[in-house]
């Protein structure tokens, strides 16, 4: 939490500052500096890391801030179904990478047809729907077919158009 805190109180007293400056340009740009700071230590961190989660987690971060560094091992996280697969999908999603488009697609086709049956399954099912249908993505005739299946809880079929 006070990473949080930190960064409310830097973006505060920037916008105080950008208020009261006499050259709010000038102050602008330096916010939007400020705002990618992070990215070569991030880029460092997941060059250099071994961690599945720590290199999921920086090249999500960074895909974000408009890096393509992370974009291929995100695209892989999702197609294998490896760790954080789901953070790789809302990732790629909010950075409106269409590249994974086929391999949302892809992971879907590849679920077997029991875990679409099971509930619990229903919370990671619907996220790679939602950042599919944000990026555009059309399901396929034959997946709709799997989702309206009647041992598919409702709770997915309803996600289905």
């Amino acid at each position: 939490m006070e990473i949080t805190a930190l960064m409310t109180n830097l973006a505060e007293e920037s916008v105080k500052t950008l208020r009261e400056s006499v050259s709010p340009v000038v102050v602008a740009e330096n916010i939007f500096r400020v705002a990618y700071a992070a990215r070569p230590p991030l880029e460092k961190l997941f060059h250099s890391n071994s961690s599945q989660e720590l290199k999921a987690i920086s090249a999500s971060l960074l895909v974000q801030m408009g890096s393509r560094i992370g974009v291929e091992y995100l695209l892989q996280t999702i197609r294998t179904g490896a760790d954080y697969d789901t953070l790789a999908a809302t990732s790629l999603a909010k950075a409106g990478l269409q590249d994974a488009v086929p391999a949302l697609i892809q992971r879907l086709e590849n679920f077997d047809k029991v875990f679409y049956s099971k509930r619990e399954n229903a919370p990671k099912i619907h996220t790679f729907l939602v950042a599919l249908k944000q990026l555009g993505g059309k399901l396929p005739a034959h997946l709709k077919e799997r989702f309206t299946t009647s041992d598919v809880p409702p709770d997915l079929s309803r996600f289905i158009e």
